[in-house]
């Protein structure tokens, strides 16, 4: 067997024939005779042998590239032409759109494209994942972004998967990290994202799940952190936005009063808005302190009830005025005589003891007790003393004296 001469595959020669032939380095291959070079494996592939005689059909790694000729690949970040975050399928060329950014929702660095897990996220051209921040949360693997909690839910960690619901009495709005109380005078149910404020006859204390209603005798306006007691004299009912003034005949009774009362008996009131009633007095009612009783009348201020003898006149009892008649005048609200004999008896309807009325004070009748009728009956007086039936002198002078006796008439001239 003759040998060859012709340069054989997977080798070069300067020539057509054998001399100097070379053989093919890694990265080129020969699958022909008689050739003067080796053809270099296509960019994405490698051929790591030497003398190759077929094409090169070793595909780079995912994650790897290759350029023409290339005895083994690059990790395509580890390229300054690619870089960090990005990645490539298997097969790939270097330099070509073949490499690509990293995946949104994988970490590409080192020799590995890594999902991220739930509670971190990636985006695209990543090297890698990232915690999503207090607020957000992701309950995938392989997310791209976080996703903000929603109105009414929490999430205070980082690297978060989920989100918690905001209890009563606390609100939050989307992305939060924390729920805030509502504020006084407002309240809320678990999972709000925002609070109600309290209407009036209403309130509450920060952080209230729920409203509580004002008792009788207070009210409160809309968005309210108390009640208020309703003013002396005014009155409310539970739940109540205002309080009514008690009017005129009426009071509050107690502070949680919730109606006004009447008054009644001998009891007024003429005022509107009053903590309590008036007690007739009777007294008020004249100097003399005469009258019997009194009463709330119709325009609910308090009237007198006058004795026989009183008029009422103002509001008041007073003494009915009486005129005097000859010989008797007034003085200081008494009649009196004005001039007298020993004949002249007085017509008192009280009494004189002495003849004449010497001795109890000349011209002046002296005071019988009460009870006892006098007469006549012109202007009658009650009284009761058995010295109303003295009798006066019958003809003596003026001074009383060594006169007869004569019946006293008794008579008042008032």
């Amino acid at each position: 067997m003759s040998a060859p001469t012709i340069c054989p595959k997977g080798y070069k020669c300067p020539t057509t024939g054998l001399s100097a032939a070379t053989i093919c380095p890694c990265g080129t291959y020969q699958d022909e005779t008689g050739k003067t070079s080796c053809k270099e494996c296509a960019a994405g592939k490698y051929n790591p042998d030497t003398g190759r005689t077929t094409a090169c059909d070793a595909n780079c790694a995912s994650g790897q590239c290759s350029y023409k000729g290339a005895c083994s690949c690059s990790w395509v970040h580890d390229l300054t032409e690619h870089g960090c975050g990005t990645w490539s399928d298997t097969g790939a060329a270097c330099g070509t759109s073949n490499v690509y950014a990293c995946p949104a929702g994988y970490q590409c660095s080192g020799h590995s494209k890594d999902i991220c897990p739930a509670g971190k996220y990636a985006a695209a051209g990543s090297c890698s994942c990232s915690c999503c921040p207090a607020g957000k949360y992701t309950s995938e693997a392989g997310k791209g972004s976080c996703s903000s909690c929603w109105a009414g839910s929490y999430q205070s960690s980082t690297c978060g998967t989920g989100c918690s619901t905001c209890s009563c009495g606390r609100y939050s709005s989307a992305g939060a990290s924390s729920c805030s109380y509502c504020w006084a005078g407002s309240y809320s149910s678990a999972g709000s994202s925002g609070c109600s404020s309290c209407s009036c006859g209403k309130y509450s204390s920060a952080g209230a799940c729920s409203y509580s209603t004002c008792t009788s005798g207070q009210y409160s306006s809309a968005g309210a952190n108390q009640c208020n007691w309703c003013a002396g004299g005014s009155v409310s009912s539970a739940g109540a936005c205002s309080c009514s003034t008690c009017p005129a005949g009426t009071y509050k009774a107690t502070k949680t009063a919730s109606s006004c009362t009447a008054c009644t008996g001998d009891k007024y009131q003429p005022s509107a808005g009053q903590n309590s009633c008036l007690t007739c007095n009777k007294k008020a009612c004249g100097g003399y302190n005469t009258a019997t009783s009194c009463y709330v009348g119709t325009d609910k201020v308090q009237v007198c009830n006058c004795p026989s003898g009183y008029t009422r006149t103002a509001g008041k009892c007073t003494r009915t005025v009486k005129t005097c008649t000859s010989p008797y005048t007034m003085q200081s609200g008494t009649c009196k005589w004005t001039t007298y004999s020993t004949n002249d008896c007085v017509n008192c309807g009280t009494y004189q003891s002495y003849v004449g009325g010497v001795g109890g004070g000349i011209g002046q009748c002296r005071s019988c007790n009460v009870t006892f009728t006098m007469t006549p009956t012109t202007t009658t007086e009650t009284t009761s003393n058995e010295n109303c039936s003295w009798v006066c002198g019958g003809g003596g002078g003026n001074d009383g004296i060594g006169g007869g006796l004569g019946s006293m008439n008794n008579q008042i001239a008032m």
